[in-house]
């Protein structure tokens, strides 16, 4: 089970994206960022599903009034990963849009709004490379903006990639580096749909025999599946921070194995 750490000191930005239309981009930075913004890179996500976002604060402890953001893996990890890499900013859905279905994510407005937050991160962290990463519905999005704005992008992240990402518009002769991550055990986007595709790009592979078999079960798409890496949260995330910092990242993460190799 993942164990999230608690979020250094966040920024909630609303920013207009298109004329009418706004958008809520949150900003954590690493705990070695300075206050100059001198942030080596700045992961940009989105979440799956609907694209929406869940915002509170935490209401006790030694944490009390620092954000609580309900999402997936990258969202919850994202302390995480921005201490290793940079800075992390999630974008949510636009203030014209309840939900962010395919279609939208497809659409030349949602470019427009992802155009917007690269912006707002590039103002922040002059200087600093700037990723894609979605899951799930999240990597449709990550997919084709990431073709739309290559020319301003360091790379993009597919993690339990929507079937069809790889089809979205531009995506075909993207030529910035695009790294994959998929789990054999998930039975809500089976490997098999995005394998033959995947291995154009860097393709992580995951497995942990602990999980049930893809046919096994019904479709699941909770946090505590495959689908959302559950048991090898950790491993995951440290090969997206080690593929973003050096361009070179496992080819396969077994949690079971390792585990084995170390009683």
């Amino acid at each position: 089970m993942w164990a999230q750490a608690a979020a250094a000191e966040e920024t909630v930005l609303r920013i207009e994206s298109r004329p009418g239309a706004t958008e809520v981009l949150v900003l954590t930075p690493g705990r070695t960022v300075t206050e100059q913004g001198s942030a080596k890179n700045v992961v940009i996500m989105f979440n799956g599903g609907s694209g929406q976002i869940w915002i509170g604060r935490t209401s006790d402890g030694p944490d009390a009034g620092k954000l609580k953001i309900g999402g997936s893996l990258p969202i919850v990890a994202r302390q995480a990963l921005a201490d290793k890499v940079g800075a992390v900013a999630i974008l949510a859905q636009p203030s014209d849009r309840p939900v962010m279905d395919r279609e939208w994510r497809d659409s030349k407005e949602h470019v427009a709004d992802v155009a917007a937050a690269v912006t707002v991160v590039q103002q922040r962290f002059p200087g600093a490379k700037v990723w894609l990463l979605g899951l799930s519905n999240g990597s449709w999005s990550a997919a084709h903006a990431g073709a739309a704005l290559q020319n301003r992008l360091a790379g993009v992240i597919l993690m339990s990639v929507a079937q069809g990402a790889f089809s979205t518009e531009g995506f075909a002769g993207i030529r910035i580096p695009v790294l994959v991550v998929q789990h054999r055990r998930d039975t809500c986007l089976p490997y098999r749909n995005i394998e033959e595709q995947a291995k154009w790009h860097t393709l992580v592979t995951v497995d942990d025999v602990r999980l049930p078999r893809v046919g096994s079960i019904r479709r699941d798409c909770s946090g505590n599946s495959a689908h959302n890496f559950y048991g090898s949260e950790a491993a995951v995330m440290a090969a997206v921070a080690q593929w973003i910092n050096t361009g070179t990242a496992p080819a396969n993460i077994d949690e079971e194995k390792a585990k084995r190799s170390t009683e």
